[in-house]
C-alpha cells in the first residue's frame, strides 16, 4: 500500500484547503502549492534548455536555447531570466533593465510587444516568453489597472487522488 504524507513537525498543523469532490466540500491536506510546483517546473525548464545559464556571455556566445526566455545580466550577480525572476516576464528586474544602447526594456521592440500583449492577443508572450502562458503573469505595475496584461496560469498541481482519509 503506497501512502503519501505531508511533512510533520512537532507542534505543527497540516495546511489544508477545501476541494469539491463528488459535489461535496472536502478538506484536503496540501502537499505542495501550485506556486511551488510552478517554480520547480521553471527551474527544470531553465536547466534543461539553458544548462549553462549561470555562465551566459554578454556577447551572445551562449548555447542556443530552444525555449525563448528574456535574460538580463545584473552587475555582480548571475543572469536573471524570465524563468528565474520572481514575477516572471513582468518582474521589476527585467522591466527596469536597459540594453547595450541604454534603452529601457519596455522601450525596445520586444519590450513594447510584451507590454501590449493581452490574453486575447498573446502572440508576444508565445514568441518571447511562452512559459508566461503556462505559469501565468500579471503586469501589475503598468498603471493600467484592470486593463493590464493578466494571464491566468494553465498549470495545476492537484495529484488527482480522490481516496478519502481523515484530515
Amino acid at each position: 500500500m503506497n501512502q503519501v504524507f505531508p511533512p510533520t513537525y512537532a507542534g505543527g498543523i497540516y495546511a489544508t484547503e477545501t476541494r469539491r469532490i463528488d459535489g461535496e466540500a472536502v478538506p484536503c491536506v496540501l502537499l505542495n502549492s501550485v506556486q511551488s510546483e510552478a517554480n520547480g517546473l521553471e527551474e527544470a525548464l531553465q536547466d534543461a534548455f539553458l544548462p549553462d545559464w549561470r555562465e551566459l556571455r554578454e556577447n551572445g556566445d551562449a548555447p542556443m536555447c530552444d525555449l525563448p526566455v528574456i535574460a538580463v545580466k545584473v552587475k555582480g550577480h548571475e543572469w536573471v531570466t524570465s524563468l528565474t525572476a520572481p514575477h516572471r516576464i513582468h518582474d521589476a528586474i527585467l522591466r527596469d533593465s536597459i540594453d547595450e544602447n541604454e534603452t529601457p526594456f519596455r522601450d525596445t521592440g520586444v519590450g513594447q510587444a510584451i507590454v501590449k500583449a493581452r490574453v486575447h492577443d498573446a502572440t508576444a508572450f508565445y514568441k518571447h516568453c511562452p512559459t508566461a502562458l503556462l505559469f501565468g503573469t500579471w503586469d501589475s505595475t503598468a498603471g493600467e489597472g484592470l486593463n493590464s496584461a493578466k494571464i491566468p496560469r494553465a498549470v495545476v498541481s492537484e495529484p488527482g487522488i480522490l481516496r478519502r482519509a481523515k484530515v
